[in-house]
């Protein structure tokens, strides 16, 4: 228009009918790849093809070569974010088993499909060249240009294949920038989160051993177990502890397949416990307290302030009337819960100063999960309280959007807040707690003797999950303090009571606040806890 001034602004209708049809075929194929993805997962076609995969490739090498030839062809016929929506959940987890590193195995998908842009018959980056007239007689076709890009197809091949059997090619510049051992791409020496459980206890532990009932005819059947956390949890692993009690005790007639970060749901917290109520696609979850609320306020009273003054306390209240009353209001909304697990005491972290005091704490701008209760208790310790999404806090915290969080010390490493946030309080304030809850429908098709059995492995799952929640709390804590300078500051150097009576009263306010949505019983939800 400007220099060639071949295009009048006549022809700027006409062209943006034609970026509209471009577009809108593009979004229609990557809508629809979406899709496929979603049904793959909700059938278990995703976790077939990943076993099946993992079946063949017995080495990274024997992987690699299966997995550059299957991008390479679906290169040649289907744009890139298709691909991978398409295969990355089917290859990542068999990446991870064999020790691959992700970040490079990153890399060498997305110079893959860079090389499916350029090749024939669907190269999106072919016909973007061909459509473009630079001037009469300059024009291209399609054949031409495919034998023109034939000597840089080989040249991206060769770097393909480096890229792919030398993994420090793409590796080597983000661990060189890695603050304190931060690089969580190589996977050589972790726990992948697949196949099982993580060891705990020793034999004589109860959650390590069951019974043979497989005598009880039991029907076959695959179960899905959902949590929000990502597959190395704690949520995860006493998904995984279950399945595998469950297979033990049924004779391998019972299994359960577990789907972290919601899978089944699209990664939508609340949506994977309606899930679990409708007894389709989850059978199973593990999902906090916090997140129930969105159902039923009611359940926001396990979080209120210091009511617990151990983890011994916590489980006696769990385990006794009060996580009765919790499991009866459960059981309304078409739930059997089997026990309750821990998500654990949220601690503080920030990035301005220690914080020991109230005073400390006054106009910190802190991120807290999505409850009123919280929310309210924040505002009278003089905190500039917010919610903000989980997966966007770190990139808050990081550029002081934020300054601080409060989460239990788990779910702090697993994000690696600790590389932004240098001040860590361990107040134990405030704690939330894991439903582990099975689809009651589903529950109801057994026989009594069936579902004790079920309710023993139940039980034993949570058992094992407190388990291992609470035994990595001194190493996280030695580590950041070692590798990330962070200043823990012990419950005992803090001023707990300033705290106290800051959010004395709150409970009242909770049973109000129940009232006035409908419920009646809030008084004796917060006696059964407080006494």
């Amino acid at each position: 228009m400007v220099i060639y001034r071949e295009v009048s602004f006549r022809d700027l209708f006409d062209i943006l009918v034609d970026s509209a049809k471009t577009t809108g075929g593009i979004m229609l194929i990557v809508a629809s790849a979406s899709l496929f993805s979603f049904v793959c997962t909700k059938f278990g076609i995703a976790d077939a093809a990943s076993g099946l995969l993992a079946s063949i490739a017995h080495n990274q090498f024997v992987f690699l070569l299966i997995v550059n030839i299957i991008f390479l062809i679906a290169g040649c016929f289907i744009d890139a974010n298709s691909a991978m929506y398409i295969f990355i959940p089917i290859m990542l987890p068999v990446c991870k088993a064999l020790g691959y590193d992700v970040v490079a195995f990153g890399v060498m998908a997305t110079v893959n499909l860079a090389i499916g842009q350029v090749t024939p018959p669907v190269g999106v980056n072919l016909f973007v060249a061909i459509s473009i007239r630079i001037k009469k007689g300059l024009e291209v076709t399609l054949q031409e240009i495919s034998k023109a890009v034939m000597p840089m197809i080989a040249a991206s091949v060769a770097v393909l294949l480096i890229v792919t059997y030398i993994p420090a090619a793409s590796t080597a510049l983000p661990k060189a920038l890695a603050k304190n051992g931060s690089y969580t791409g190589d996977q050589s020496g972790t726990d992948t989160g697949s196949g099982t459980s993580k060891s705990a206890g020793n034999d004589n532990d109860s959650f390590n051993t069951i019974e043979d009932y497989s005598d009880l005819d039991w029907p076959e059947m695959t179960w899905n177990f959902a949590c929000s956390t990502t597959e190395t949890s704690t949520w995860a692993d006493g998904g995984r502890k279950f399945g595998e009690l469950m297979e033990k005790a049924t004779g391998g007639k019972i299994k359960v397949n577990v789907y972290a970060t919601d899978q089944l749901t699209n990664g939508n917290q609340s949506e994977g416990i309606q899930a679990l109520m409708n007894g389709d696609p989850v059978q199973i979850s593990m999902h906090s307290n916090l997140i129930y609320s969105a159902f039923d306020p009611r359940f926001n009273v396990v979080s209120l302030p210091f009511i617990y003054d151990s983890y011994d306390d916590a489980d006696a209240k769990f385990d006794g009337e009060a996580g009765e009353k919790l499991k009866e209001i459960l059981s309304s909304y078409g739930l059997h819960c089997m026990g309750i697990a821990e998500n654990g005491f949220r601690e503080l972290t920030n990035s301005k100063h220690e914080v020991k005091t109230l005073d400390d704490m006054k106009n910190l701008k802190i991120r807290v999960a999505g409850s009123n209760l919280l929310m309210e208790c924040y505002k009278r310790w003089g905190a500039d309280a917010t919610n903000l999404n989980w997966t966007e806090t770190y990139t808050a915290l990081q550029q002081n959007t934020v300054e601080g969080q409060e989460n239990p010390l788990p779910a702090i490493d697993a994000a690696s807040v600790q590389e932004v946030q240098p001040y860590c309080s361990m107040w134990d304030a405030i704690y939330d707690c894991l439903f582990f809850c099975i689809n009651q429908d589903l529950y109801d098709t057994l026989t009594p003797e069936q579902q004790a059995v079920v309710d023993e492995c139940g039980q034993k799952a949570v058992e094992y999950e407190r388990y291992i929640n609470r035994s990595g709390d001194e190493e996280i804590m030695s580590r950041w303090q070692t590798k990330n300078d962070v200043t823990i500051t012990d419950k005992e150097d803090m001023d707990i009571d300033s705290f106290k009576k800051a959010v004395d009263g709150v409970d009242e306010w909770f049973v109000e606040q129940l009232k006035d949505a409908g419920y009646d019983d809030g008084q004796e939800l917060v006696d059964l806890f407080e006494k």
